[in-house]
């Protein structure tokens, strides 16, 4: 089995990130989150070697508008160890204090990019499963206990004015902080 995750983001400023943020500071009195991004995530698991698992993801994402515009979205494509919802902490290229990780529990688009992307030949290669999700990359300033409990009190919206990135309805949520 060989994992590759596909991080898709805005080339342009990020007006759902920014509405985010301006929220999170001005509304919920949170100035102590100082950055947000966002990335729309892919996880591919395949059968066969990683190298051809990375020919193959690279290949759909740019052949396909399956899963981004090329003229509106950079895509960070990099195989992976272990699988998002396993992992304790956030990729490398974040920068940040810590991340959220949302995404909906029957996720209606992954399922149909996952048929699609099944239907379609592969050399010696069948996609076997897809996670489809929402990173968070977050700046919190504050010491380390601080950060994981401010993400945690953000991630899942329990009110009107608390948390943010998760509706604990239709959505699973995992934290990742910087060690």
């Amino acid at each position: 089995m060989s994992m590759i995750h596909v991080f898709i983001s805005l080339k342009i400023t990020d007006n759902t990130a920014r509405s985010a943020l301006f929220a999170l500071q001005k509304r919920m009195g949170m100035p102590a989150v100082t950055h947000l991004k966002r990335w729309d995530v892919w996880e591919l698991e395949m059968d066969g070697s990683l190298n051809e698992a990375e020919t193959c993801v690279k290949n759909w994402v740019g052949n396909t508008a399956l899963f981004m515009n090329p003229n509106k979205h950079h895509c960070r494509i990099q195989p992976a160890a272990a699988p998002i919802l396993t992992t304790t902490a956030p990729p490398d290229f974040c920068q940040s204090s810590g991340s959220i990780f949302v995404y909906d529990r029957e996720d209606g688009h992954g399922e149909a990019v996952l048929h699609t992307l099944q239907s379609k030949p592969a050399p010696s290669l069948s996609l076997t499963r897809l996670l489809h999700g929402v990173w968070w990359d977050i700046t919190v300033d504050g010491t380390a206990e601080n950060i994981k409990n401010t993400l945690d009190a953000l991630a899942l919206t329990t009110h009107r004015s608390s948390g943010l990135f998760a509706n604990p309805h239709y959505q699973n949520v995992r934290v990742y902080t910087r060690s």
